[in-house]
């Protein structure tokens, strides 16, 4: 089980939801996405909503297995996508970013009572660490156009490995394993640092409130149920067709039908076999995610005692979502410093 599903509060809820017979809305996926989307949707006027799952609990995909970066779009993404699709399309793309940022800190904020406060951190310290120096000058390039204003805009470059260890005490980081062995390390050569750029946040915790909340606007939350297609396998009885005529589209699931005017697709699970227009454009990628504790060092102030974990807490600032580039190795220091989350 991951670092976040073991640390939530026990799913309250035991059986599954009784399936409807219809309702305007079906939510395929209980993850952020889905869980997000049924929310809305049920808060709706005359709008009736089925949030449907195949595992038995919200957020134990995906959203369940992450590294905990909430993050919105800054000037570090706007070169990016200046270059892909033009200023404009990418001034939106930033404006919708950090539209959800503040959402999600509104939604939070607004629960106090009923989520922990450690649900999102704000304000967390972004760090890139670099093991090759080509890495980080191909980085770089891509701002030389703004390079005047990245100052400004908070952003720092630390160019060698005797500045990462001066800001960070840092010398060198695990290729990925929680416990590496002796020398199975590599020396970083420079960073980017964004001062506050990001938000951690428990996204499992949140995506069960967002369940819960579903359930008591008058929605129904199935779990244990899996889809397995659309539409009639035969023709309904003539008693059932003035349902199919006011619900038009049948989704046939694990623990029956269901009929309804839209689904919702929110899961990655088995698209292109719901989805067959989706064959040849959605194609299935090996993907594992681990969601550890910190990873551990040896402490080179005491030889011989033993490791430590990797923390780059500076004594009262904040913690840091740390990446390791190039490549998909990265985690979330949270507080306490010992309850850091790593993927």
């Amino acid at each position: 089980m991951s670092f976040w599903l073991r640390s939530c509060s026990p799913w309250p809820f035991g059986e599954p939801a009784r399936l409807p017979a219809a309702v305007d809305v079906v939510v395929i996926g209980a993850g952020m996405s889905g869980a997000s989307a049924a929310h809305f949707a049920a808060q709706q006027p005359n709008t009736t909503v089925c949030l449907v799952e195949q595992r038995s609990e919200p957020a134990a995909a995906a959203t369940g297995r992450n590294g905990g970066f909430l993050y919105a779009y800054g000037l570090r993404e706007l070169v990016k996508l200046r270059r892909a699709y033009g200023l404009r399309t990418a001034w939106q793309l930033v404006r919708f970013e950090q539209a959800n940022r503040r959402e999600l800190r509104r939604f939070v904020a607004a629960r106090a009572d009923v989520l922990p406060p450690d649900t999102l951190q704000q304000n967390v310290d972004a760090v890139s660490f670099y093991t090759s120096a080509a890495a980080l000058e191909q980085e770089l390039g891509a701002f030389r156009w703004v390079s005047p204003w990245l100052a400004l805009a908070g952003i720092r470059v630390l160019r060698s490995a005797e500045a990462c260890r001066q800001v960070f005490n840092v010398r060198e980081l695990p290729r990925g394993s929680p416990a590496p062995a002796a020398g199975d390390t590599e020396h970083i050569v420079g960073a980017i640092w964004l001062p506050g750029y990001c938000d951690s946040i428990f996204a499992a915790r949140v995506v069960r409130q967002l369940c819960v909340e579903v359930q008591q606007l008058g929605g129904s939350v199935c779990f244990n149920t899996a889809v397995l297609g659309f539409g009639e396998e035969q023709q309904p009885p003539h008693e059932q067709q003035r349902l199919a005529q006011l619900y038009p589209i049948a989704v046939r699931t694990s623990r029956g039908t269901v009929r309804c005017r839209h689904v919702i697709h929110c899961t990655n699970a088995s698209a292109r076999e719901l989805l067959p227009e989706l064959q040849h454009k959605i194609m299935p990628v090996y993907n594992q995610v681990a969601a550890l504790r910190a990873p551990v060092r040896a402490d080179p102030d005491r030889p011989g005692a033993g490791a430590k974990p990797f923390t780059f807490l500076r004594s009262g600032e904040r913690p840091c979502g740390v990446v390791l580039d190039p490549g998909f190795v990265y985690c979330m220091e949270r507080w306490p410093a010992d309850a850091a989350a790593a993927a």
